[in-house]
């Protein structure tokens, strides 16, 4: 699909509005959120597209697939070498504390509505497992 789009003129990665606001690398950033990791995987392999890239704002892709609490995307960001602890912008929240704030902020809108469950849990449980275990790795 990429090789489609590079050979028909769709994307050419020698221009600078291929990265734009919302992503670093755009086309990376959509794929991850809308859960197609297969074209990640294959946008990451032409060496275009950096796990660790970050957007205008600051944000890698890591944190902002976080702050979808998208997990599936964060496991293939991690397997791809994305660093878990970056600071985000202005040497703040890294991907688990963005994820954590999230969560917490859907905690508070939901508490009048009952049986609702938070969409950020199983992603902040995946990120600070993992990020617990490197930590112990390294002991």
């Amino acid at each position: 699909m990429v090789d489609y789009l590079v050979e028909s003129g769709l994307i050419d990665f020698s221009k600078p509005e291929v990265k734009n606001q919302t992503g670093s690398n755009d086309l990376l950033y959509l794929s991850l959120s809308n859960k197609n990791l297969s074209l990640g995987s294959m946008l990451i392999s032409t060496g275009q597209f950096d796990p660790n890239s970050r957007n205008t704002d600051g944000y890698t892709q890591l944190q902002l697939q976080a702050m979808l609490g998208n997990v599936e995307s964060c496991k293939f960001l991690l397997s791809h070498g994305a660093d878990i602890f970056a600071p985000g912008p202005l040497d703040r929240l890294n991907a688990i504390r963005l994820c954590e704030t999230e969560f917490d902020t859907f905690e508070v809108k939901s508490r009048n509505e009952a049986g609702k469950s938070n969409p950020y849990e199983k992603c902040l449980n995946f990120l600070e497992d993992y990020a617990e275990n490197i930590i112990l790795n390294q002991k």
